[in-house]
């Protein structure tokens, strides 16, 4: 009795202990975060959700709450180098920890790729920092065709978690991008006409795909594919007209965010049937031309007026 009774108590303490070790881990890895994550009132938040000069956007990016490093994260008019830093000052998220209670820096690591006008040199310094398994963070249009080209071919990589993928009957198509990882290109090339959608998408995405190539893929029947070319910013005018009238709501809703579409289509796209797509190229609108937004919504009461009015 008395040994089962040391027993328990032995394990009751191994229990307490490795609790206590538990909690030390997780308190350390939370205490790496160096952002304040209080909410800033709502008044000095929209304020700085309205910015749009620059080199105010580059002060702002000096700022220890989080609240605020997310708008200018996001901002397409903060300045490359702002951005950069961001990157570079010691963000810090634990992949292992994900409950909402979590005081870590993800939020400003996701908004930066929230950012249609990311440069290319911020996904290259963010690869750097966090591990490959945390590689769909690069679903960028201007990652780097190398970062790129790792991502992809490590589902031809048999040592990777993922090697399960080599039962597919078409993982022989990520074996020939892995094949032609070194000239990016060609693999570009390659993936478009692919029958894999992953990889189509990707080549679609991506603003280091050729022109050619970007008008063959528009063609595209899969709206996933069509839905990640009009996020290009390298995609021609031609093709964007095309898909601003595209019957998946997905795909005009993916151009409306593109910082490259031209105003007129911008404008077009404000007057859209769906509501989430007119809020996107509104947006869109005042932060790449200073419209305000409740211009755009004045513009749509106007044109539904003289429709019916018979004007």
């Amino acid at each position: 009795m008395k040994s089962l009774a040391k027993c328990l108590l032995a394990g009751t303490v191994l229990a307490v202990c490795s609790l206590h070790l538990a909690c030390g881990r997780i308190e350390s890895r939370a205490d790496k975060s160096n952002l304040d994550h209080k909410r800033p009132p709502d008044a000095e938040w929209k304020a700085a959700y309205l910015v749009r000069d620059p080199d105010t956007l580059a002060n702002m990016s000096k700022s220890k709450n989080e609240y605020i490093l997310v708008l200018v994260a996001k901002n397409p008019r903060t300045p490359a180098r702002a951005l950069e830093e961001i990157a570079s000052s010691g963000l810090y998220f634990d992949p292992f920890l994900c409950s909402s209670d979590t005081e870590d820096d993800r939020d400003v690591i996701f908004a930066l790729f929230e950012n249609p006008a990311l440069p290319g040199s911020v996904i290259a310094m963010i690869e750097k920092q966090f591990p490959r398994r945390w590689c769909p963070l690069q679903d960028h249009p201007n990652t780097p065709p190398d970062v790129l080209m790792r991502k992809l071919t490590r589902f031809a990589d048999p040592s990777d978690d993922d090697h399960w993928i080599a039962t597919d009957p078409e993982y022989k198509d990520y074996l020939k991008v892995k094949e032609l990882s070194a000239t990016p290109i060609e693999a570009l090339k390659f993936m478009a006409g692919s029958k894999l959608n992953p990889l189509r998408e990707e080549a679609a995405l991506s603003a280091f795909t050729p022109e050619g190539t970007l008008v063959e893929l528009s063609k595209d029947r899969y709206e996933v594919v069509r839905e990640k070319l009009a996020r290009n910013p390298s995609l021609p005018v031609t093709i964007m007209k095309k898909l601003a009238s595209d019957p998946v709501k997905d795909v005009r809703h993916a151009l409306a965010m593109n910082v490259a579409c031209p105003r007129d289509l911008l404008d077009q796209l404000a007057q859209d049937k769906e509501e989430y797509v007119r809020d996107e190229a509104s947006e869109t609108l005042y932060y790449m031309y200073g419209v305000p937004r409740d211009d755009n919504a004045r513009a749509k009461k106007t044109s539904k007026g003289k429709k019916l009015s018979g004007h």
